[in-house]
């Protein structure tokens, strides 16, 4: 396709996609505004946190009870929207509760927007390729992917995670692992992802990041003795037992936003397809043991890509990053935001290198392009059949593992070590 041709046709994609986005968030602004966006629960723990309650944080009573006083017309026990993040975040949204909440939810879009811009111009050095085909093309990428804006209409801190990811991403690439598990460490808001991320470093025994890691867990934990007091933020982790457990009284309502159809990863998955087939105890043994294994091969190959740095370890990062969001236990739309980078990094590559395999190339533009068509997520929800995107996700790690070892293996005596 001529570049002029094709130029064309990705203003008409992407043209199509902000308008459609547009047109959603027109449609479900006076429901957020209202409190029924997932923000209103960040609002609601920091207004605890003001309101000298910070130590009953994760009592589902007293978070229903606040609620019920900050949004009086959409909340009641009925509908908690739970805050279920460790005591630190509260943090970020205190400055937010001394305006009204419609007032701290249009800041915190707005904040989001600006979050995202700086994780694009963060990666906007290794996005050259991508810049060939059309100038515009890296920015659109951002802007046009619809986890990001259902995080952004959400008022959610995916987009924020994106940012912390990016960050490590630059780190690792200049050679400064403490400053690299430092800024990882800052991440562990969701630790389902920067967990399964952090493993491969411990195998290979690195302790510069592993250091980093460390000295700002210390750090985020006495920034929540304030928030929580000790007894609150020791029962953090008790509190998300009971949860997936089950054991608290308001625990189906919590489901409904955890239930296994809604999770594009293993263990949605596996528990999806499995119901009938095997018993929740097993079903729990496979997700454990098939994620165990994909932490342990990406390692491996990521291991492999520190041979070629130049080549390969962007392929590395980005499989390591997409096994993070596969064996994640719990997994949200909005947070297949993390997934641009890995989509940047492959496209980006895959536009450099010279061969043969125009197969390969069309292949991995189709699968990113399938991952960029919107109405795919609408019809998706109203099937509640998220899961399904599991499948395209394990595709595109199966394609970045198999793209690692040739090309790691290519030039090996003329590599450099370590990355």
């Amino acid at each position: 396709m001529r570049r002029k041709n094709l130029h064309k046709v990705l203003f008409a994609f992407f043209s199509f996609l902000l308008l459609l986005h547009a047109l959603l968030f027109w449609r479900a602004k006076e429901d957020a505004f209202r409190g029924l966006a997932d923000f209103s629960s960040f609002y609601t723990a920091a207004w605890m946190v003001r309101q000298g309650l910070g130590y009953r944080l994760y009592d589902l009573g007293t978070q229903i009870r606040a609620q019920e006083v900050l949004y009086p017309n959409t909340r009641s026990k009925n509908d908690l929207l739970p805050y279920i993040h460790p005591p630190f975040e509260a943090l970020l949204y205190l400055p937010l509760t001394y305006v009204s909440y419609r007032v701290a939810y249009a800041i915190w879009v707005i904040v989001n927007i600006f979050v995202l811009l700086a994780a694009a111009m963060l990666l906007e050095p290794h996005m050259t390729e991508l810049k060939a085909v059309w100038a515009p093309l890296p920015l659109l990428l951002f802007l046009g992917f619809f986890p990001v804006f259902i995080g952004i209409l959400q008022g959610q801190d995916s987009v924020l995670l994106l940012l912390i990811f990016s960050l490590v991403y630059v780190c690792l690439k200049t050679k400064r692992d403490f400053s690299a598990g430092t800024v990882l460490a800052l991440g562990l808001f969701k630790f389902q992802y920067t967990v399964p991320f952090l493993v491969p470093f411990l195998l290979w025994r690195r302790w510069k990041v592993l250091g980093g890691v460390a000295s700002s867990i210390v750090v985020l934990f006495l920034l929540s003795l304030p928030v929580a007091g000790f007894y609150g933020t020791m029962s953090y982790s008790g509190f998300l037992l009971n949860l997936v457990r089950g054991s608290t009284s308001y625990h189906s309502l919590i489901a409904l936003g955890m239930g296994s159809n809604t999770m594009p990863n293993i263990r949605g998955a596996v528990e999806t397809l499995g119901t009938g087939l095997l018993q929740p105890g097993y079903q729990k043994v496979v997700v454990v043991l098939l994620s165990g294994a994909s932490i342990v091969w990406a390692a491996i190959k990521w291991h492999i890509s520190r041979i070629r740095p130049e080549k390969a370890f962007d392929l590395g990062f980005a499989l390591a990053l997409v096994t993070s969001i596969l064996v994640s236990y719990h997994l949200q739309l909005h947070d297949l935001t993390l997934l641009l980078i890995p989509f940047i990094l492959f496209l980006d590559y895959s536009l450099k290198i010279q061969d043969d395999a125009e197969s390969r190339q069309f292949l991995l533009f189709g699968i990113i392009a399938l991952f960029y068509f919107s109405p795919l997520y609408l019809w998706l929800i109203q099937r509640n059949e998220l899961y399904l995107l599991f499948f395209p996700i394990l595709f595109l790690a199966a394609m970045l593992s198999h793209e690692i070892g040739p090309s790691a293996r290519e030039d090996k005596n003329r590599a450099e070590p370590g990355f």
